[in-house]
Parts: C-alpha cells; sequence; structure tokens
C-alpha cells in the first residue's frame, strides 16, 4: 500500500525543505508555478515558499506532484 500511495500517479504533493545557495528572492520562486524545463525535460509546477534569508543561503519549503528517475 505504501509503495502504491508514494506513485508520482497519485498526485500527492511532497514536501521538501531546501537550501539555495545565492540571492534568490520569492518572486524567483513564484516563476516555478508555471513549471520549468530542465535539461530538454519538462517538469509540471513547482510551489515553493521561502522560510527565511540568512547570508548567501535561503532556506525554503518546495512541494512536487511528480517525480523523475535518477540516473
Amino acid at each position: 500500500m505504501a509503495r502504491r500511495l508514494e506513485l508520482p500517479a497519485q498526485g500527492w504533493v511532497r514536501r521538501y525543505r531546501v537550501r539555495l545557495f545565492g540571492q534568490v528572492t520569492q518572486k524567483d520562486l513564484d516563476g516555478l508555478a508555471k513549471g520549468v524545463t530542465i535539461e530538454g525535460i519538462r517538469y509540471g509546477e513547482v510551489s515553493a515558499k521561502i522560510e527565511r534569508a540568512k547570508g548567501s543561503h535561503v532556506w525554503a519549503t518546495i512541494g512536487l506532484k511528480e517525480g523523475r528517475p535518477r540516473k
């Protein structure tokens, strides 16, 4: 049952706390809501919210509905 629930086809949002490097603003992250193409692969919408920033590090919460296999 757990394996079936974790599949991207189920549409569950997976949330991750991530550390970003550089001068990242909420406006930068808002552009991810329309989806993003990386190395020719189209990814669906990404929800992202900045939690805090300190120096050159920004902590954010990222929500994904789809996954991709790692190589």
